[in-house]
């Protein structure tokens, strides 16, 4: 078989970035050195579609998008002049202005087909200005007040005029996306009525407190102040482990959720219905009192702050509405029994009024919280209403029309620390909603996330596919012609779990052509750019159980004019895994060592036994 020739394949995408062929792949073979982690890559290979807009370290610019209300009504016509951008105090000269208005937007268009056993993991959305998500979340709310938002939202829906760009995810144990963006009110509908999608109990809130009844022979001992202490102390720390597992659930979503809409450029509304989660766990006087009170502290400002930012730095704004909707003295009645049953250290039931306080400080350290992640994104968080409907309404039009502001930071450091940001409008009395700062990452110690933790999450079964890096991926086996037409491959087991694989075994191969835009590539003082890749495969059974893994790291060192035509032609990488027979998902992640960003995607494959 005769391989084409790389300038043969060679095909100019246009703005829609056509698919790449899959003849590319057989040239790229011909580019990589298999034997060896690190690759230097010289020659072209097909070009790569167009820039997405995305910050990375090496773009010297920040943008901040504005809302600009007026009693709750969008300030249209605002003039460049009148803005004014600081940073940790200090104004900074404003280097783009836009205003973005809501018009009339093209259908979300599904991507050119792309050819047989060829992925990849670019987000469809439709051309607006600004596009909405709605979060259901389960994880954090009780499930009867999970219901009434449902109920609500279809209310809602149903009046909402097509066009409107939404797409929809679940959190539970896990973030779901139940449906990419549409602008078909009617397909957001029918997936919320979908019966898998139905309101359940959280997996780890606390929804009832059981009542301590000390047997007879305890108070006959004389133990049964020792007994009831034990208990408060059990209690008190088994809520205060469901609150660190809510809180890890959450974050996580969040951090997801940046890397799924990173890759979607312009300003993405997250509508967030939710009990909430505090930003500190302090106990009450009386817990005070525990054997051990600092095992149930807990201060978790910092994680929603870095949370916060990752998504502010992807144009996330924020909207938090409480499930729970208007809360008023019939909630703290609703209470009342449930205080009763707890008892003190006297053995006599927990006073009312001390629980009754502990609550509405509970209350009011959600409501912060929600406050927090609003203000920090840009969002507006929405407390004490019932209309969720109206307040969907709200946020959809506060987050249409907004204004976009650039500016170069005036510290070229890139220590981790976090820079306030404040915008100023002369010439009227506005409400504004913008990110409230964002952090100055390292290049090499990224602030937010560990490493193992960026591919641990990216490679989860099941997760929202991460946009920040793109790419496509060929997926075929080892014994398919276009591979066995080209280089050997190595021998021995691929992956690390190899050897425990039930046989039949097949060998697959996966070739990604990574889009070099996408990645941070440090430069040196003659120019030269070091690019830093790693490729993860996972696979797994359909039950969501762990088979197989791989990864393989590439370093690439590129003069200025080869970086130049990478620009163009992308990076590409080659990994090799084993895998079982039967239906399995494969999870591709790739990462960008420097920026500390990631791509995924997961392929179904029906592997045959032979």
């Amino acid at each position: 078989m005769r391989l084409p020739s790389i300038a043969s394949s060679v095909v100019r995408l246009r703005q829609s970035r056509r698919p790449i062929v899959s003849a590319t792949f057989l040239a790229i073979l011909l580019t990589m050195a298999l034997g060896t982690p690190r690759t230097a890559i010289s020659q072209d290979t097909v070009p790569m579609g167009s820039p997405m807009v995305l910050l990375h370290s090496e773009t010297n610019r920040v943008l901040v998008d504005i809302s600009v209300t007026n009693k709750g009504q969008p300030v249209r016509g605002i003039e460049k002049g009148r803005f004014h951008i600081f940073e940790d105090g200090k104004e900074q000269p404003v280097l783009s202005f836009e205003e973005q208005k809501l018009g009339i937007t093209a259908p979300v268009a599904p991507h050119a087909a792309l050819p047989p056993n060829v992925y990849n993991n670019a987000p469809q959305y439709p051309p607006a200005t600004a596009v909405n998500v709605l979060l259901l979340d389960g994880l954090n709310t009780p499930v009867q007040d999970q219901m009434q938002v449902r109920k609500q939202m279809i209310a809602y829906l149903g009046k909402i005029a097509p066009g409107t760009p939404l797409a929809l995810f679940t959190l539970s144990s896990r973030l779901r996306l139940v449906q990419g963006f549409t602008q078909d009110p009617a397909a957001i509908v029918k997936a919320v009525n979908n019966p898998q999608e139905a309101a359940r109990p959280s997996p780890v809130m606390d929804t009832t407190m059981e009542e301590v009844s000390p047997s007879k022979e305890m108070i006959a001992a004389g133990a049964l102040a020792r007994v009831a202490e034990m208990m408060r102390q059990f209690e008190a720390e088994n809520s205060s482990f469901k609150t660190d597992m809510r809180m890890t659930i959450t974050l996580q979503a969040l951090r997801e959720l940046a890397r799924y809409l990173g890759g979607i450029p312009g300003r993405k509304n997250l509508i967030w219905f939710s009990g909430s989660f505090p930003v500190s766990i302090i106990p009450d006087p009386n817990a005070l009192m525990l054997p051990d009170p600092s095992s149930v502290m807990r201060v978790y400002e910092p994680q929603i702050r870095a949370a916060t930012a990752m998504l502010a730095s992807a144009r996330v704004a924020m909207y938090p509405i409480d499930a729970r909707g208007l809360l008023g003295l019939s909630i703290l009645s609703a209470e009342k029994h449930r205080f009763s049953n707890e008892v003190g250290s006297n053995g006599q039931p927990e006073d009312l009024g001390a629980a009754t306080g502990q609550f509405v400080s509970d209350i009011a350290s959600n409501h912060e919280t929600m406050r927090q992640v609003a203000r920090e994104t840009g969002g507006r968080a929405y407390i004490n209403t019932n209309d969720f409907g109206e307040s969907i309404a709200q946020a959809l039009a506060d987050g249409a029309h907004y204004y976009t502001v650039s500016y170069a930071p005036p510290s070229k450091l890139k220590d981790g620390t976090y820079h306030h940001i404040k915008v100023e409008i002369d010439g009227g009395s506005y409400s504004l909603s913008y990110r409230g700062g964002y952090f100055a990452e390292e290049a090499k110690k990224p602030a937010k996330a560990p490493e193992n933790t960026l591919i641990m999450e990216a490679a989860q079964f099941g997760a929202p596919p991460a946009t920040q890096v793109l790419f496509e991926s060929r997926v075929l086996p080892a014994d398919a012609p276009d591979i066995v037409a080209g280089p050997k491959l190595a021998d021995g087991p691929a992956g690390s779990l190899a050897a425990n694989l039930k046989p039949p075994v097949k060998r697959y191969v996966v070739d990604s052509l990574v889009n070099t835009r996408t990645l941070a590539c440090d430069a040196d003082p003659k120019g030269t750019r070091q690019c830093q890749l790693e490729v993860t495969l996972v696979g797994y059974a359909a039950d969501g159980k762990r088979l197989n893994f791989a990864d393989r790291g590439m370093t690439l060192k590129l003069s200025a004019d080869i970086y130049k035509r990478r620009l163009e032609t992308g990076i590409p990488i080659r990994t090799v895994i084993d895998l079982p027979s039967g239906k399995v998902f494969l999870r591709i992640a790739v990462r960008d060592v420097a920026g500390s960003h990631i791509g995924s995607t997961e392929i179904p494959l029906q592997i045959a036994g032979k």
